[in-house]
């Protein structure tokens, strides 16, 4: 409860000043001196004031005004200043009791808090702050937390831990842990503020050990898998191991050793000498992390292992001569698929009827090869390309991975290099359905949305 029934000399203290909002008034009595003679009294006035103030009046006996000055309490400010009011004295040379309202008005005084990153702070450097307003009455104090990424450790030294600044002032900091320090910062309001203050909490340096991750670009990669022993928490002092291996039925070619079959790049690993060196089938490459020049790395991984599925079917027919069937896929693109497969779908649609009607009755010794090919799509296929592009907009999608395949029939002699075998490429396996498998890239992993489009 407020009001004039509060005795006027009592102060408003603890819990219950707390209580008292900003905007609330309260009544003092107040005796009132004369202007032109220091310490007459002319009497005593009630004055109506805002909480959290006091006030003091004087008689100025040359223009007859009651002058009436509020001074807010610590922690508060004047935003109206009190009115003045035309009075009189009577007979006695006294004022008359009055009641006058001050007209002012006080709200509480705010330090307004805003953290600032400078500009060399690193980017795995992260802050928390509690409040972002402060005053005298009730929140005195803010905490700062500042924290390097996850996992990462600020560097045990002077220039290693971040500095905190608030206005011109620099504040020290207590460790948390070792990615974690934290700052208490206190109002540095006064009594003399008649506005709101706007400080800057500015957290400069600060350095920390690179605890990297490692992304894995595999695009460029066929027939094999990546593996990494380590991809993400890496300090400078580990080793990592990257491990290219080709998958079932692939084979890298080995032939140029002035090119090797695996290759990588990064901008972000500062070693350039860094290369895969063959071990068993797979090729590895083990590098210190000291050498990345970033948190997060992004290495790409390039090479083609072939894929090769191979079966031969070796025959004598009625004429008792030998014949040979030969099915086979071979693939340089993330796609794979069963020669035996390939070879019945191509027979149920009837493609090779004749030549196995010759190889049952030849009376020389002959062959028929089955073979499919899946590449990269080459210049010549852009029309195709195009084709498919234009659709895969149009349904408002992207264009994850293309590939070509190819499947011929060779029907030719096995004992005369000088005959010139019979070559065809097949355009139309009616129903038959051969499947295929194919290995999304990483990088296109992970999407709600697959479609398959082919020409």
């Amino acid at each position: 409860v407020v009001g004039t029934s509060l005795a006027p000399n009592v102060p408003l203290v603890g819990s219950f000043a707390q209580e008292v909002k900003a905007d609330e008034t309260t009544s003092q009595k107040v005796v009132v001196t004369k202007g032109s003679s220091a310490g007459e009294t002319v009497g005593e006035v009630t004055i109506t004031i805002p909480a959290h103030s006091t006030a003091s009046a004087v008689y100025n006996d040359t223009d007859g005004k009651l002058e009436i000055t509020v001074t807010a309490d610590p922690g508060y400010r004047l935003v109206n200043h009190a009115r003045e009011y035309e009075v009189s004295l009577n007979g006695e040379g006294k004022l008359d009791p009055a009641t006058f309202d001050s007209g002012a008005t006080v709200e509480l005084l705010k330090e307004k808090l805003t953290v600032v990153k400078a500009a060399n702070v690193p980017d795995g450097i992260t802050y928390t702050i509690d409040k972002t307003e402060l005053d005298k009455v009730d929140n005195t104090k803010a905490t700062l937390i500042v924290k390097a990424k996850e996992g990462r450790k600020f560097v045990n030294s002077e220039q290693g831990i971040p500095k905190v600044t608030v206005g011109a002032s620099d504040i020290g900091g207590t460790k948390i842990d070792d990615s974690t320090y934290k700052y208490e910062i206190t109002t540095t309001l006064t009594g003399t503020e008649d506005t709101d203050k706007n400080t800057n909490v500015t957290i400069s340096g600060g350095s920390y050990e690179l605890l990297s991750n490692i992304k894995v670009d595999d695009s460029g990669l066929s027939g094999a898998t990546v593996s990494v022993s380590k991809t993400s928490g890496i300090t400078k002092d580990d080793q990592v191991t990257i491990t290219v291996s080709p998958q079932a039925k692939c084979k890298f070619d080995e032939s140029n050793p002035d090119n090797p079959p695996v290759k990588w790049e990064s901008s972000e690993i500062s070693a350039a000498t860094i290369k895969f060196a063959k071990d068993g089938d797979k090729y590895v490459a083990t590098f210190p992390a000291g050498s990345f020049t970033k948190d997060d790395v992004k290495i790409k991984i390039t090479g083609t292992a072939t894929y090769t599925d191979r079966s031969t079917e070796e025959n004598t027919n009625s004429k008792g001569k030998p014949t040979v069937i030969s099915k086979e896929v071979t693939s340089t693109a993330k796609v794979s698929a069963k020669a035996g497969d390939v070879y019945e779908a191509v027979k149920a649609a009837g493609f090779v009827s004749t030549e196995l009607e010759d190889l049952a009755t030849t009376t020389e010794e002959k062959a028929l090869h089955v073979k499919a090919e899946i590449t990269a799509p080459e210049p010549g296929d852009n029309d195709a390309i195009d084709r498919i592009k234009t659709k895969i907009q149009d349904d408002q999608l992207k264009l994850g991975y293309a590939f070509k395949i190819t499947i011929t029939r060779t029907y030719d002699y096995t004992d005369d290099g000088n005959d010139n075998p019979t070559i065809d490429t097949l355009t139309d396996l009616g129903k038959n359905v051969i499947t295929y498998t194919i290995t999304i890239p990483e990088d296109q992993r992970g999407k709600k949305i697959y479609k398959i489009y082919r020409v």
